[in-house]
């Protein structure tokens, strides 16, 4: 394990014209040094954290702005699980309860065709859609669907049962036409449920780049069936996990990694992997 000091932000206007402010700084640093935040590559949920920021504060700097100075501990090759237990702070874990679903986009959804089809997704959620602001220098356009919080082993079931047979069908069809438009980089889909396990609440994501449409009806019609599965099987009380990855391609689902409670990634097991349909 290293350990990194860098200045995250700061309150310079950045590259896209936005700038945070002092207050904005505080918060994050409060939170920074309430709970492990996971250090992620560019914001892409596909791979496994780096590392785990452990310390925050905020800093003037000699121009009079202010910055956001952190300290990360970035995990290597020759640590093992077992000697990266942390001192009793905990990830954040992104779950609500929602009613029916919640949408998140980027900024690189933002042309006025995707917007329509956002405002699409919006009258089916029945709540706004919220935009996230990444401030990567390159991130993969990121679609989120926040569908609630669910038993362990039964997303399909609850989360169909939420929507009612005909606006899951609206939902797949919305998703389908948003993502037949093809841009020149890749967009991702993300479907982000919550589960519970013997009182103990983790995230599970089940990951698309590019989807097609039949892609799309898979992983809603089939796919999901193939997580509650895994995720039923997986001892998260146990093994404190927070977070669950699972990446769908070419017709098959995987769980691609684990993050426990302190951040900690967990890679799976091979076999852990099957066809859908």
């Amino acid at each position: 394990m290293r350990i990194i000091e860098s200045l995250a932000a700061t309150t310079h206007e950045d590259r896209h014209g936005d700038r945070l402010t002092r207050d904005s700084l505080e918060g994050m640093a409060r939170q920074h040094n309430e709970q492990y935040i996971p250090v992620m590559f560019n914001h892409d949920p596909r791979i496994p954290p780096l590392g785990r920021v452990v310390r925050a504060e905020v800093v003037e700097l000699p121009d009079g702005e202010f910055g956001l100075r952190t300290v990360m501990e970035l995990f290597d090759e020759n640590d093992s699980a077992d000697s990266l237990h942390g001192d009793g702070r905990t990830m954040p874990i992104r779950v609500k309860d929602i009613d029916k679903f919640e949408v998140e986009f980027d900024r690189l959804f933002l042309g006025p065709e995707e917007q329509h089809l956002l405002n699409e997704l919006e009258k089916l959620a029945g709540v706004p859609a919220i935009r996230d602001e990444k401030k990567a220098l390159e991130f993969i356009p990121e679609l989120v669907i926040n569908a609630g919080r669910f038993a362990a082993g039964a997303f399909f079931r609850g989360f169909l049962s939420a929507l009612g047979a005909d606006a899951y069908r609206s939902l797949k069809a919305a998703l389908q036409r948003l993502f037949r438009r093809r841009r020149n980089a890749d967009r991702l889909l993300h479907f982000r449920f919550g589960a519970e396990a013997g009182g103990r609440k983790a995230e599970v994501s089940v990951l698309a780049t590019n989807p097609t449409d039949e892609d799309i009806s898979t992983i809603m019609d089939s796919a999901f069936a193939r997580v509650d599965d895994i995720v039923g099987s997986v001892p998260i009380e146990q093994q404190r996990i927070a977070r669950l990855v699972f990446q769908y391609q070419k017709g098959e689902t995987h769980l691609e990694y684990m993050v426990r409670e302190d951040a900690v990634p967990i890679h799976s097991s091979p076999r852990e992997s099957a066809p859908d349909g």
